[in-house]
């Protein structure tokens, strides 16, 4: 009986060593079996790592081969732009050269045209037609100064008025032989940069203005002569006025049909303007136009 017992018992534990070498086994093959799909997970991990890097990789050369290529393109650009900024450079400097050689030019040959009717006046004995030339003389001038400012400063397309003016008047009280002191001068002039177009005619206004004054104003032969030249907004506005005699209604009718009358309202006209006149008190001309250019 204890035999039977024996042998059941060592059946038992043979059967629970079994069950328990299966078990482990199980275990050891359910081990396996996930550190080999862990290893094949990582495995797949390293293969689209590998794939990122080299899609990387080929990624940042392409980016390095179009970097390379626009370099060389853009400096190729920057060579071309060099180039034909050169030209560019080039080609301004000698139409500025041409300019100057034109304005410089046309100076001397008003000049000339200036001396010539000095000489003439001197060689003519009739006051009037002597004051004829004169008159011609000064309009020249106006126009020879313009010329001569041009050429001589950076800025070929604009006239300071300002000093433009104050050289005018010097010149003409050179032609008639009179002094600052006879005659004082009052400037409130802005420092406006106009064109050719405008400042010609502008200043063959001005001309004939002082030119009339110098004239016709002062009985003891002095005075004062007051300048204003005004830009405001879109109108330019300059004033002229001396204290002098002033003119009667008949002198005016007379003066009227001047040819230095007759010049000045073609000129106003040119410019689109307005002429104002006041003989109370001396003369007191007004002229102002909407039609000009500034020139920067």
């Amino acid at each position: 009986m204890n035999e039977i017992k024996s042998d059941e018992k060592l059946r038992l534990e043979s059967e629970m060593q079994t069950k328990y070498s299966t078990l482990q086994k199980v275990q050891e093959i359910a081990l396996l079996s996930a550190e080999s799909e862990n290893q094949a997970l990582r495995i797949a991990q390293g293969k689209r790592n590998l794939l990122y890097a080299i899609f990387g990789l080929g990624f940042l050369v392409l980016m390095i081969i179009i970097i390379l290529r626009n370099r060389n393109r853009i400096e190729v650009l920057n060579s071309d732009l060099k180039e034909k900024n050169v030209l560019i450079e080039k080609s301004l400097k000698e139409k500025d050269t041409l300019l100057r050689e034109i304005h410089h030019r046309v100076k001397n040959n008003l000049q000339v045209i200036s001396s010539l009717l000095g000489i003439q006046s001197r060689n003519v004995k009739d006051v009037a037609a002597v004051n004829a030339l004169n008159e011609g003389r000064t309009r020249v001038q106006s126009m020879s100064l313009i010329h001569q400012d041009l050429y001589k400063h950076d800025n070929l397309k604009g006239i300071n008025i300002k000093e433009y003016f104050e050289k005018l008047i010097n010149s003409i009280f050179e032609t008639y032989k009179i002094s600052n002191e006879a005659v004082e001068v009052n400037y409130e002039v802005q420092a406006v940069v106009l064109d050719v177009d405008t400042a010609i005619p502008l200043g063959l206004i001005l001309n004939e203005l002082i030119t009339n004054a110098l004239k016709y104003a002062f009985q003891d032969g002095k005075g004062e002569i007051d300048i204003h030249l005004k830009s405001e907004g879109d109108q330019i506005t300059l004033k002229v006025s001396d204290n002098g005699r002033g003119m009667s209604e008949e002198e005016q009718a007379l003066n009227s049909e001047s040819y230095g009358y007759e010049l000045i309202n073609a000129l106003i006209d040119q410019l689109d303007g307005e002429l104002k006149l006041n003989m109370d008190k001396g003369c007191k001309v007004e002229v102002s136009f909407k039609n000009y250019e500034k020139a920067a």
